[in-house]
């Protein structure tokens, strides 16, 4: 039996805390959120689906490190379910207190600051796991597995997406996660592999059109930021190319596009009328209520496409 932590107690973190009482042989469940009725609400949905006591609701600021090292000692594992910028101080907290660590990432800047951590986290015996989302995260499981497969790859296409089963109108969209979380992939540029080089390439660039079986049928497709993790430099000289894009509904990305061309998604302080603003801030306080409606059947898709395959000799 073991202990676990969820810090975070939104979608991601309330399904990831389900999955460790129904299949992680789970001794207690800690939901830490900043908001108490967030992590009571979570705790209580998990116990009443799985029949238990073992989700306990806890109220601490991810930023009150000193508490939040107090009520992770003795914890065996911990998930990451707030946004990307807390988990480097979270990955070194879990090392402090011999914990291992998996987060959602999405920050491959981030992701490289907690990979130093590496000898740390020997000394410790405990496993930092960044980016095990869906993309980052599964999508780049399915390409190294491709790897194994064969002698050779030339071109490695992934195309990723969380999106709602039955779109509503005018988003089309339901937000699954942190709200910093969708700003992030939409800001800055991915990093993909050109030639056999670590290549720039700027979000929403890159679009497509590609067809699914109904009920989904056209999806469109562009370039958002973090989607291959470090693998850009893990595989560099090794494959020509190696792209990842986000999937979703048609006219999605001219409206998000729109709102960066605006400079919405800026985080510098601008002068309005003699007030300082974010403009990220007020951009996400106007949109989240109207992609977050909490009611969702979702669906997540994955799709690979590879070229210039050498099959292994027998």
């Amino acid at each position: 039996m073991f202990n676990y932590a969820i810090i975070g107690s939104g979608k991601q973190g309330t399904a990831s805390a389900y999955d460790l009482v129904k299949f992680g042989s789970a001794k207690k469940v800690l939901m830490i959120d900043n908001n108490l009725d967030a992590a009571k609400n979570a705790a209580e949905f998990v116990n009443k689906l799985t029949k238990t006591k073992v989700c306990i609701p806890i109220k601490i600021d991810v930023a009150d490190t000193e508490k939040l090292k107090s009520e992770l000692n003795g914890t065996h594992s911990i998930i990451s379910g707030v946004p990307y910028y807390f988990n480097l101080e979270l990955s070194k907290i879990a090392i402090e207190v011999k914990a291992n660590f998996c987060d959602f990432g999405g920050n491959t800047d981030v992701v490289r600051l907690q990979l130093e951590l590496n000898s740390k986290a020997l000394e410790k015996d405990v496993s930092i796991i960044p980016d095990c989302g869906m993309d980052p995260g599964m999508n780049i499981s399915f390409i190294q597995y491709l790897f194994e497969q064969y002698d050779k790859l030339d071109s490695v296409k992934s195309y990723g997406a969380g999106l709602m089963q039955n779109p509503k109108p005018p988003w089309n969209y339901e937000l699954s996660f942190h709200i910093n979380g969708l700003t992030n992939e939409y800001y800055g540029n991915a990093l993909f592999l050109r030639d056999g080089k670590v290549t720039e390439v700027p979000c929403f660039s890159g679009y497509e059109k590609l067809e699914f079986p109904e009920p989904i049928g056209i999806l469109e497709a562009a370039v958002t930021s973090g989607g291959l993790s470090t693998l850009p430099f893990s595989l560099q000289g090794k494959i020509n190319v190696l792209e990842n894009k986000t999937l979703r509904y048609p006219g999605h990305w001219e409206r998000f596009k729109a709102f960066s061309d605006l400079g919405l998604f800026e985080e510098q302080p601008i002068i309005v009328e003699g007030t300082e603003i974010i403009p990220r801030k007020v951009y996400h306080a106007l949109l989240e209520p109207k992609i977050s409606t909490g009611d969702i059947k979702d669906l997540g898709i994955i799709k690979i496409f590879a070229e210039g395959i050498k099959i292994k000799q027998m």
